[in-house]
């Protein structure tokens, strides 16, 4: 299972992936989770900044988020759409509200033999929890957890 992050997943991230689902020959389940609070911390951070003005219209958030969430799930399709030329047994998991809320959901769900996200040092699900939202359902379900 890849785990998108709110921008979609790099090329190396994605390849590691599908490497992985490859050698394994199990399918490759794309996880995407649109966030809308996300999207509200963005739009609160740029009026903090004074980028936009102390007080957005409330479309500002709602367009933001339809937009986002637009390309994470165009991005996401056309992952699925490549793999699935190359034969790779590949599908899309969308959801929308909390991603972590969302992401445990889908993991209790699938009980995946391998995880893989984005390795970065402030990665919403390494922070969330205290770093522990993920090692959690590692131990729990006794899945392979591949930070690229």
């Amino acid at each position: 299972m890849l785990i998108l992050g709110p921008a979609g997943a790099d090329g190396e991230l994605v390849e590691a992936a599908a490497t992985r689902a490859s050698k394994a020959g199990t399918e490759l389940v794309l996880l995407a989770v649109s966030d809308p609070e996300r999207v509200s911390d963005i739009v609160s951070r740029v009026c903090e900044a004074g980028q936009i003005g102390s007080r957005p219209s409330g479309d500002l958030a709602d367009t933001l988020h339809e937009r986002q969430e637009k390309l994470l799930v165009d991005q996401s399709q056309q992952l699925v759409g490549e793999f699935q030329e190359k034969g790779l047994a590949c599908r899309l998991e969308f959801r929308r509200g909390d991603a972590v809320a969302e992401t445990a959901a889908v993991i209790t769900s699938l009980t995946p033999d391998c995880v893989v996200i984005e390795q970065r040092k402030r990665s919403l699900f390494r922070l969330v929890k205290q770093d522990r939202f993920l090692d959690d359902l590692r131990e729990k379900f006794k899945f392979t957890l591949l930070e690229v």
